[in-house]
């Protein structure tokens, strides 16, 4: 004897049904064909995301970018270009679940006024500015440590 009820959960959520098999309905080869579309537009807008400029690159392309984004901030800051000894552009690295995720760049700056510390610049993933401040022994007006 066939039973065709249905099992729930706690919940009285269905779960499956106890009945024949043999009668499950199939989805039609339209209905397939469907999903098959959505994925495959899935898949190219997905891929077209990761291919436009408005995406992050990953590794040392994000870096150079940010390289030009320091200048440019260290310009809106009023420190001349001529006062960087050296600028130097690293990941900010925050660990998600375990993984190292970056959240941010930051611009380390020696500057020829500063005898030990530097300026920091910390940056978004887009190389837009977050904020400014120098470490010990580096006292540029208008930067706290």
């Amino acid at each position: 004897m066939e039973s065709k009820a249905e099992m729930c959960d706690n919940f009285g959520l269905s779960v499956g049904w106890a009945a024949d098999f043999r009668r499950t309905p199939k989805p039609t080869s339209k209905l397939a064909g469907n999903a098959m579309k959505r994925k495959i537009a899935l898949g190219a807008a997905l891929a077209l995301l990761g291919s436009a400029s408005l995406l992050p690159k990953s590794g040392l392309a994000d870096e150079q970018s940010c390289m030009a984004a320091a200048n440019r901030h260290l310009a809106r800051l009023g420190v001349e270009q001529a006062e960087a000894k050296e600028i130097l552009v690293v990941d900010q690295v925050q660990f998600v679940d375990g993984e190292p995720r970056t959240i941010g760049y930051q611009a380390w700056v020696d500057l020829q006024s500063c005898s030990q510390g530097k300026l920091a610049i910390k940056m978004s993933l887009l190389c837009r500015y977050k904020t400014a401040f120098t470490t010990p022994g580096c006292d540029v007006p208008g930067f706290s440590n």
